[in-house]
């Protein structure tokens, strides 16, 4: 303890004998003040940028207290302040209450770099690129109320450094590091504008501030930094700075000279870095280099039965050495007017780390058509975080006003009547929704989805039932929780409206025992007491080959067997069957065909499919085989007896014998031989009561 006293007292005896002040770092002048609130008059508001909202108050001295501001505000001030001087700002700062929403801050910032922001999350947080985020919490979280924080801070404008920095009582010189970009010679206070909100109540401002400044002799000195690639200089860089602080090489250059356009990294897992010495000679820097690593990534795409298509991405090491792929893909992309779902329905890509020279390969599958889709929005840009469908999430801005061609959201959208689904994956969780409403109209939505600020579970997938009872034109937009006001709606990764899936679809079996039928649903046949066929061909002998199904896609043509009676087949969100050698043609709406054109299903003389003879109208929900130049060729005659046919199982059916000839006089339901239930008017051969009857 006694040496260092000695050597203090000598140190300072030396600096007098020399005719200098040896302490002249720790004198400081004042540059501006209002050490005491009362020392603030209406002068300064003009002085410190003369906005309409600033005001001064014998209690907080200079100060914002807006109602609902529309934009960003700030009060600034420049100081004069000499070449190479250390600058002190000395402030009490006077904030708090909520800011309404986490985007909105208020701050103080000093020079061009450094800031303090507040926001309703109750905590203080420090950044040093000129910008509120949460990116670094300072203190302990506080609560809505106002505060008065007392903050120092010493720059030295010849180093570009913080010296000191001292928040509320806490240190937080450690967290401002290394060399600032900008000035240090302004101090603003302010509110950073992210969002309206209903709560409006800022104190902001300056209660008392101090700026000093200390004038300091600094010596400079040159220095030269090389990047080597091998033996060869592919950039030199050199200027000049205060001897003592410290050069930093970059991490990456861009070579010059005969190596313009090329970019290297440093080689070193940090950036190498000298201490300015006064003999420039000394203050050489050599730093290795290399070429960034690069790979290929290819993605190939296949869309039913489209040609397979591929996307080739050059991929390149970052400048942070990040050596990283994604991909990613939406749920359903449309070909035509079908929609198709991807095979992997759990994640959206796939991403990792590649080497120099790799090339990776990814595919992508959608072979599954989804008729139940009516409509699909995904980001249209496309992102790399494979977590969200094509990589990305978003949101829909606010609208004021609707209806028309004033259109701010997702649309137009024309919905058939029937019942939907409304399908989204929120990622956010901000008390925001997303609604669906008819574009004309300017209040309640159709249907909304909604979160709650206060509960992360409220994020993910969700869904509501809505239908609409004629043709309608939507509009997709966001909406406050609980309110028809149009608003930024809440961020979510993609929205889809599909038709509403029934439980099961009803089928009734003639005495016949056969029938042909198509559903725009994926139907399942198990335990419903009905054997399902796709149609794969026919023999010479005219039988056809039939292959037993357990379900089938949706609109496929299939043939049923079962006992006379009424059956429930349930619904299925989707089938796997391949029924791509099916030869059945199913329709859901009635098809009228020209003559010789199909196979149908007929009960007379035969039960087996016959070709029509005239022009014919396919009932909805049925199927029929089309005429083509093999087995199920157009017969040379169609009249008459019919004299070719299919049968159904090689046996001659005979139960349609003897069917008398009546009319339909009572309300019974009655059925064409093809199983479809038809009403009075039909003449004919019909089942009726269980029995075969020929209405006139």
């Amino acid at each position: 303890m006694l040496k260092q006293l000695l050597t203090k007292t000598l140190l300072v005896a030396a600096g007098l004998l020399g005719g200098m002040n040896a302490w002249a770092e720790d004198t400081y002048e004042i540059v501006y003040t209002r050490a005491t609130v009362s020392s603030w008059g209406t002068t300064d508001i003009a002085d410190w940028g003369g906005n309409s909202n600033l005001t001064v108050d014998a209690a907080h001295g200079l100060f914002f207290n807006p109602t609902k501001p529309g934009s960003a505000y700030l009060a600034t001030k420049s100081f004069s302040i000499e070449e190479n001087a250390k600058v002190k700002y000395e402030v009490s700062w006077y904030v708090g209450l909520s800011t309404g929403r986490s985007s909105n801050y208020e701050y103080i910032q000093f020079g061009d770099r450094v800031r303090i922001s507040w926001n309703s999350d109750y905590f203080f947080y420090l950044n040093t690129d000129g910008v509120s985020s949460t990116d670094n919490p300072i203190g302990s979280k506080g609560s809505n109320t106002t505060y008065k924080k007392s903050i120092s801070i010493i720059f030295d404008t010849a180093k570009k450094t913080v010296e000191s920095f001292s928040f509320d009582g806490i240190d937080l010189s450690a967290k401002v590091v290394g060399t600032l970009n900008g000035n240090f010679n302004s101090l603003t206070f302010g509110f950073q504008r992210g969002g309206s909100t209903s709560n409006w109540s800022y104190p902001n401002g300056l209660e008392t501030v101090t700026v000093s400044q200390c004038e300091q002799e600094v010596t400079s000195a040159g220095y030269t930094i090389n990047y080597k690639l091998g033996e060869n200089v592919v950039k030199t860089v050199s200027s000049s700075s205060t001897v003592g602080s410290q050069i930093t090489a970059d991490v990456a250059v861009n070579g010059e000279g005969d190596y313009v356009g090329n970019h290297y990294l440093i080689t070193a897992n940090t950036a190498p870095s000298m201490t300015l010495v006064s003999n420039a000679a000394s203050n050489v820097l050599n730093v290795p280099v290399r070429a960034p690593y690069t790979a290929t990534l290819n993605v190939t795409t296949t869309i039913g039965e489209n040609a397979p298509s591929t996307v080739i991405t050059n991929l390149v090491e970052t400048d942070a050495k990040v050596c990283a792929w994604s991909y990613a893909y939406p749920l359903y992309v449309k070909s035509g007017d079908v929609y198709y779902k991807a095979d992997n329905t759990t994640t959206f890509g796939e991403g990792g780390t590649f080497t120099n020279g790799q090339v990776i390969e990814k595919s992508v599958v959608y072979s599954t058509t989804d008729e139940n889709v009516v409509f699909f929005y995904d980001q249209a840009t496309a992102g790399t975080n494979y977590t969200y469908t094509n990589g990305t999430d978003g949101n829909v801005g606010a609208q004021n006003a609707r209806g028309g061609s004033t259109i701010r959201g997702i649309g137009l959208i024309t919905l058939e009547a029937g019942s939907y689904e409304f399908v989204t994956f929120f990622t956010g969780w901000n008390s925001r929704g997303l609604v669906l409403r008819d574009n004309d109209n300017a209040t309640d939505p159709i249907v909304g989805l909604y979160t709650n600020k206060s509960d992360a579970s409220t994020a993910g997938l969700h869904s509501a039932a809505f239908s609409v009872s004629t043709e309608t034109t939507c509009v997709i937009n966001g909406a406050n929780s609980g309110d028809t006001k149009t608003n930024q709606s809440e961020d979510f990764d993609y929205v889809l409206i599909k038709k509403a899936l029934p439980v099961s679809v009803p089928k009734s079996i003639s005495a016949a025992g056969w029938a042909t039928y198509c559903s725009p649903y994926a139907l399942d046949f198990e335990d419903t007491g009905l054997t399902a066929y796709i149609v794969t061909g026919a023999d010479a002998n005219g039988v056809l080959a039939k292959e037993e199904v357990t379900s089938v896609p949706a609109n496929t043509g299939v043939l049923l067997k079962g006992d006379a009676g009424n059956y429930d087949i349930p619904v299925v969100a989707s089938s796997s069957t391949d029924v791509t050698l099916n030869k059945m043609v199913g329709v859901t709406a009635d098809t009228p065909l020209a003559a010789k054109s199909i196979w149908v299903l007929m009960g007379s003389p035969k039960i087996g499919f016959y070709c029509n003879s005239n022009a014919f109208t396919v009932g909805a929900n049925t199927a029929y085989i089309p005429v083509d130049e093999g087995n199920f060729a157009a017969p040379a005659e169609t009249t008459g007896a019919k004299t070719r046919f299919f049968s159904l199982d090689g046996e001659d059916a005979t139960a349609i014998n003897g069917i008398k000839g009546e009319k339909n006089a009572d309300n019974a339901a009655i059925y064409n031989l093809a199983g479809q239930r038809v009403n009075g008017g039909y003449k004919g051969i019909v089942i009726k009561n269980g029995k075969k009857v020929f209405v006139k």
